[in-house]
């Protein structure tokens, strides 16, 4: 009998593990009191993704002065990745990561089958003049198969993205710049691109729409602004990371700004079946109800 009870344990155990971060809804509306953090916390995970210094060659090294916000305001929440600098020999690129968690693990879907939505409001982009390469800085919403938090772009081979970025120009202006990708290594695949759009702008609803078959859509604001059918292989588990990235400023201007977003939410589900499939299954059963 104790045998068995430990034999149940066990499993019940490894079940629940394996099961950790699953989920089939998850949502996040950031109401709440202004300045409240919210990652690290309960619903929100954060990694200090650390430093590109000097030439893009050079590898990833810690960022031991991060001063990373994520909080609260007006029921919105508050981006901020840095400090940066403007000069490339020190900091070139500044990143962090934070990814939506339950159970104290990354959230995480199962796309065996069925259709995955990944929801957000960009409600804000805020940059100053600041940018190296005509870049200031960048937000990516990316569903991989692989709980790693790391750069999207960074020599990723199995991801689908959506890339936002700002541009400032030489008259103070800034723009705001979407890209759906698909894998990595460098720039990725580029599926669609939106154009640039003077900032600031009324809040963005963007929509990632990725099935079980491969098929990957993007939409803003309703409107399907990328779709591909990719020959990337068909994911299983499959979690969602969101990556900041801030950009030195060249020209003795130090790059500075955030983002606020709004409402993201991951939902997995599976179609009704059509009235017409319904119709087929109901033939032979009606057949044999005859009999």
């Amino acid at each position: 009998m104790k045998k068995f009870i430990a034999i149940v344990g066990v499993a019940l155990i490894a079940t629940l593990t394996a099961n950790a971060g699953l989920v089939t809804s998850w949502s996040d509306d950031f109401n709440g009191a202004d300045g409240a953090v919210v990652a690290p916390g309960a619903k929100w995970g954060y990694t200090n993704m650390g430093v590109i210094a000097g030439v893009w060659s050079n590898p990833i090294i810690p960022r031991l002065d991060a001063d990373d916000q994520h909080y609260i305001t007006n029921n919105t929440l508050f981006c901020y990745t840095g400090p940066a600098t403007n000069n490339p020999a020190v900091y070139n690129k500044v990143m962090s990561t934070i990814y939506p968690k339950t159970d104290g693990t990354p959230v995480h879907v199962d796309l065996t089958t069925g259709i995955l939505e990944v929801e957000w409001d960009l409600v804000n982009m805020v940059q100053n003049d600041g940018n190296m390469w005509g870049l200031g800085q960048e937000m990516k919403i990316s569903i991989s198969p692989e709980p790693v938090m790391q750069d999207p772009g960074d020599d990723v081979t199995n991801l689908y993205m959506v890339t936002m970025g700002i541009r400032p120009d030489s008259n103070g202006n800034y723009y705001l710049n979407n890209t759906a990708k698909q894998a990595g290594g460098g720039n990725g695949n580029i599926i669609a691109n939106t154009g640039d759009i003077l900032t600031p702008v009324a809040p963005v609803t963007f929509k990632m729409v990725l099935k079980s078959d491969t098929t990957f859509m993007c939409y803003t604001n309703g409107a399907l602004f990328g779709m591909t059918n990719s020959a990337l292989p068909a994911f299983e588990d499959v979690y969602i990371q969101v990556w900041h990235g801030m950009f030195n400023g060249g020209g003795g201007v130090v790059s500075d700004g955030n983002i606020e977003l709004d409402n993201f939410s991951v939902d997995w589900s599976i179609p009704e079946p059509s009235f017409l499939l319904l119709g087929l299954l109901a033939i032979p059963l009606w057949k044999r109800f005859r009999k």
